[in-house]
């Protein structure tokens, strides 16, 4: 018999080995309990001639030793891990956790603060909590302690996943939004942060006053009509839409409805969208009438307007304005302009694109009318693609991770338009582009860290953004912000 560790000869009876030391009294059991469990083995081998005996007993040495290591094995998991390779390991993944703060009486992020935090993707959001507390704490020694709460993106307090009583995970959130994990980003807030916020929900630094909306429709020319303008101009559209060009984007909702052929549409009548001063401030004065009587009045000094446009009556009650309102610009916009409408129509026709249109109006939509559609940073950064230049678990892929954070709170800092800089300024700069095409960009822009530069690089040919790789989050928005407000897109703004 030999020792299993190192190897020397040993007697069954030593319950350790003179050599090496070792406990061997399993080994024993192995001697006693071998001959037992073959005992028509010696006899067969008996009778076998001295070469085939000399091989199966070879056999047998070799069972043997196969029971020890067997054994051996065991004892070295004594709680059964060594089943664990057949054990599924739960893989981990890397998201971002961020710090809210109540600043101007609201929830906002807390710039800079962003960091990568590994975690499983079945965790809870009372676990995922308790890790990214941890992880915030080792980095920020001013983080106070106390309670604690998970927020997403819009400062709502993490229970369940957003539309539905599912109860959050990482993963099923995952799914809901359609994001990588890399790109999900959540923060934690205290207790009297949130109790003190005037508001939860989604800010909007849109001013009203500020946005243009070009809503245009077809009015009647004689020269124009001559000339076959209008079927020049459905025909110029169609094919731009159909070889992946820009759509007109400035159509009213009225107009765009009635060449694809939508009916029974409740569309509200804006009567800014009227040009005429007269036709506009007879309405006007028929919208503001507060009683029947000076509705009625209104509509007896503005009746022969009324009676071209064939929208004469007094009503019962002042609700009864806005009917009028809304025929009178059915009148306007559809009715007086058939003909123009009509031959733009036919220019529609072209490559078919006038019968994709009326079966697929929602979708043509964006290309069609005038919208006012904000650009986010939510928005901006999906737009992007992110370049890594290294592998990943090397220090050079979690320092880009880092600036990856930084480039995240660049944009929101500039979504909240707290300097001259503008997300339109960023897109220009980087595509050439102040606004986003219905259709996308191509090539889709690609986000790329750059090594060597202290400042941004914009490749507008490449739709590309090299951003610096700096040490701060201050030291990164000084160097974005110079970089970007000092190159003015070859004079395109």
């Amino acid at each position: 018999m030999y020792c299993p560790f190192c190897g020397s000869s040993v007697t069954s009876s030593h319950g350790f080995c003179g050599v090496c030391g070792r406990d061997i009294t399993f080994l024993k059991d192995v001697a006693n309990k071998v001959p037992e469990e073959m005992p028509t083995t010696s006899a067969h081998l008996s009778a076998q001639p001295s070469t085939s005996a000399a091989g199966s007993s070879a056999v047998v040495s070799f069972q043997k030793y196969r029971e020890i290591k067997k054994r051996e094995r065991k004892t070295f998991f004594p709680n059964g891990r060594h089943n664990s390779k057949n054990e599924k390991k739960q893989k981990l993944v890397k998201i971002s956790v961020g710090v809210m703060r109540r600043m101007d009486g609201c929830l906002k992020p807390v710039r800079g603060r962003s960091l990568p935090l590994n975690v499983e993707p079945q965790w809870s959001c009372e676990e995922l909590l308790a890790a990214a507390i941890k992880k915030q704490k080792a980095f920020n020694q001013d983080l106070k302690d106390g309670a604690h709460f998970l927020l997403y993106p819009d400062a709502r307090v993490i229970t369940n996943i957003p539309g539905t009583d599912t109860p959050f995970t990482v993963q099923m959130y995952k799914e809901a939004i359609g994001k990588p994990y890399q790109r999900i980003t959540l923060y934690i807030c205290t207790l009297e942060a949130i109790e003190n916020s005037c508001y939860t929900g989604t800010t909007s630094s849109s001013d009203e006053d500020s946005v243009v909306v070009d809503r245009k429709f077809l009015t009647f020319d004689n020269a124009a009509a001559k000339d076959e303008e209008y079927f020049h101009a459905g025909r110029m559209i169609a094919t731009s839409i159909v070889h992946g060009g820009p759509g007109p984007r400035f159509l009213s909702e009225t107009l765009y409805q009635h060449l694809t052929g939508m009916k029974n549409t409740n569309i509200e009548a804006i009567i800014e969208d009227i040009t005429d001063d007269t036709m506009r401030a007879s309405l006007l004065e028929i919208s503001s009438a507060a009683t029947l009587e000076e509705l009625h009045a209104s509509i007896d000094r503005n009746s022969s307007l009324l009676q071209t446009a064939g929208c004469l009556q007094y009503p019962d009650g002042v609700d009864g304005k806005n009917a009028i309102i809304k025929d009178f610009m059915q009148w306007y916009i559809i009715y007086r302009n058939h003909f123009a409408i009509q031959r733009f129509k036919d220019g529609l026709e072209a490559l078919d694109v006038i019968h994709a249109l009326e079966q697929h109006g929602s979708v043509f939509r964006a290309f069609m009318c005038s919208s006012v559609v904000e650009l986010t940073s939510a928005t901006l950064e999906e737009v992007f693609e992110v370049q890594h230049s290294s592998e990943k678990g090397s220090s050079r892929r979690h320092e880009e991770t880092r600036v990856l954070g930084f480039w995240r709170d660049y944009l929101l800092e500039k979504e909240e338009k707290r300097t001259g800089l503008l997300l339109s300024d960023i897109l220009m700069f980087s595509t050439g582009l102040n606004t986003l095409p219905p259709s996308g960009i191509q090539p889709r822009p690609q986000l790329v860290f750059h090594r060597t530069s202290r400042f941004p690089i914009g490749r507008t040919c490449s739709n590309t953004i090299e951003i610096p790789m700096s040490s701060t989050y201050e030291q990164f928005e000084s160097n974005m912000d110079f970089g970007i407000q000092n190159s003015p897109g070859f004079g395109l703004y």
